[in-house]
């Protein structure tokens, strides 16, 4: 159990840093593919 417990928690930290960094990854890929197709 004490191995899920550990699993748990990564996925809760994955999941905060995705939550903080989304917008800017969604912004960077929009602006590069925007450059990129002009």
């Amino acid at each position: 159990m004490q191995v899920w417990g550990a699993v748990i928690a990564l996925v809760i930290i994955f999941l905060f840093i995705a939550w903080l960094f989304l917008p800017e990854l969604v912004y960077a890929t929009c602006l590069i593919l925007h450059f990129l197709w002009g």
